[in-house]
């Protein structure tokens, strides 16, 4: 019923205020009266052998309408779009709960919720958001899912993948052959399962020469014809604000909804995950409650999707970055992890005897792809959309840093560290994970130290033994941290008597405000004991 065309007759060849019907001649069911001629409206065709020309047109225009209304019956009350207004429907009270949309709490679940193609990232019928800035790898790592996803591989262990996929690229801004394809190719991919989609139809202009005419995501009937013949588990458009009809604003929470809300249904139809590719805003970490406030355009991109993935690149890191999950509606988030931008490798990215020009090969040389690396604090990798480097962000820790933290500083002299010793052995006890080089000194580097911060917030929450504790650190790095214990027998007033130089107390307060008390080691025993107060 969708390719019937009801508008055969134009209107214009339908002559008087109101066409001849049985019902508004006046006669019985069947039984049709014809107006006399001289009652025949001006302007219309001349009759043949004394019968009015006009109702030739209006016999024909009834035959269209029993037409249509019989394909109605026969498409199950599914009315063309010229025909809706005009077509009876099913009355409400008449149609099934299924045709209603209602399922009973109690019943069978007879269909299957779709299930992802990719763990985590891609799942038929749902809009998956990849936002960040320009150049921040955005198209690599999508073209990096592609490839991989192509020969059944993830990117990383969360999106998984249990079998080859296929995938339908859609780009507004990359060449196919000096972009594309030799990203594509140096990540592995297998190209009997990657199609290039242009979005747009070719004709020829009245000179003969084709031209290209875009379409839109509204252009349903184009989009319905390109998935059918590429049968796509995965659909990346890059950019998708690109493709909005003509005259809609990606800033309008009603015309986005409009465009992408039906083109997401066709998708479901078509077994068809979809990905969109967005820019970030240029607002600042006040003007927004999450994240996911930084996407460019209206809040109804985020509504609309079900997963959103950003990206950033770390100020000063010299092309790392980070992905972060924004949000995901089918459980929790996953960890945030790092990335590289790196040169491409020449040789693996072009086509072996492809034929290039020197500007071809030229531009495949200044191509760049991503290497994933591992896991980033997630205060870390948010601190980067802040456009701040994460220094001092404290990173997720559990009590066993904050219980090392103070089982060092308590074996240290006067309680006391400095932090670059601090810093050795916390690498030494795996606190801040694996090293990522050496300074001048041959002093161990480290990603980030934002463990030992988070550590010393932790302290005062270990409870038993260690209740009441805190460490204090003081310095513009800070450069020195100190351990002070609670001393619940401790008279107000009263001070440590520290075997340390004078000024030390400026880390350790008097027992008035914090009640400290010297603390020795037990013998061949870690857990602290209070030998006593000594007066001052």
């Amino acid at each position: 019923m969708s390719d019937l065309n009801i508008g055969d007759v134009a209107e214009d060849e339908i002559c008087g205020e109101s066409p001849a019907t049985p019902a508004n001649f006046g006669g019985g069911e069947g039984d049709a009266i014809i107006p006399l001629a001289e009652d025949e409206p001006a302007g219309c065709p001349p009759g043949v052998a004394g019968r009015p020309g006009w109702l030739d047109v209006v016999e024909k225009k009834q035959a269209i309408e029993a037409k249509a209304e019989e394909a109605v019956a026969k498409a199950g009350d599914k009315p063309t779009p010229k025909a809706g207004k005009k077509l009876a429907q099913k009355p409400l009270k008449e149609r099934t709960d299924s045709e209603l949309g209602l399922k009973w709490g109690d019943g069978e679940d007879d269909d299957s919720e779709a299930e992802p193609v990719i763990d985590r990232f891609a799942t038929p019928g749902q809009l998956t958001l990849l936002a960040g800035d320009g150049g921040c790898g955005k198209t690599q790592f999508a073209l990096m899912i592609a490839a991989l996803g192509s020969v059944g591989r993830g990117v990383t262990d969360e999106f998984r993948v249990d079998r080859p996929l296929r995938f339908l690229l859609v780009s507004g801004e990359d060449q196919v052959k000096t972009s594309l394809r030799p990203r594509l190719r140096a990540c592995g991919s297998d190209f009997s399962r990657i199609v290039f989609a242009s979005a747009s139809i070719t004709n020829l202009n009245d000179q003969g020469d084709p031209v290209e005419i875009p379409v839109s995501l509204a252009t349903t009937d184009y989009w319905n014809e390109i998935l059918t013949r590429s049968r796509p588990d995965v659909l990346i458009i890059d950019p998708i604000t690109h493709y909005l009809p003509g005259g809609a604003s990606s800033n309008d929470a009603d015309e986005v909804t409009q465009a992408i809300a039906p083109f997401l249904a066709m998708a479901k139809r078509h077994g068809t995950a979809v990905v969109g590719i967005v820019h970030l805003a240029k607002a600042k970490a006040k003007d927004r409650r999450s994240l996911a406030g930084l996407v460019r355009g209206s809040t109804a991109w985020v509504a609309l999707a079900r997963r959103l993935f950003l990206m950033t690149l770390t100020p000063g890191s010299d092309g790392h970055g980070v992905v972060v999950h924004g949000k995901c509606n089918d459980g929790p988030r996953i960890a945030s992890f790092g990335y590289c931008i790196a040169s491409i490798v020449v040789e693996a990215a072009v086509s072996p005897g492809g034929r290039y020009t020197p500007a071809e090969m030229r531009a495949i040389e200044r191509l760049s792809i991503l290497n994933i690396e591992g896991v980033v604090d997630r205060d870390d990798a948010e601190g980067a959309f802040d456009g701040t480097r994460p220094k001092g962000r404290p990173a997720a820790v559990g009590p066993e840093a904050a219980l090392w933290l103070v089982t060092y500083l308590l074996a240290q002299r006067k309680r006391r560290s400095i932090l670059s010793k601090l810093v050795d052995a916390a690498g030494i006890a795996g606190i801040l994970g694996s090293a990522v080089g050496e300074d001048e000194d041959g002093r161990a580097k480290y990603s980030s130290i934002n463990a030992l911060y988070r550590a010393r917030d932790l302290v005062p929450k270990l409870g038993g033994d260690w209740a009441g504790a805190s460490v204090f650190s003081e310095g513009s790095k800070p450069t020195r941290w100190t351990l002070a214990l609670p001393a619940p027998l401790a008279t107000p007033g009263q001070s440590l008597q520290e075997e340390e130089a004078p000024g030390i107390n400026a880390a350790c307060p008097t027992l008035d405000e914090s009640q400290s008390v010297i603390v020795e080691m037990a013998a061949g025993s870690n857990e602290p004991h209070a030998p006593g107060l000594v007066e001052s």
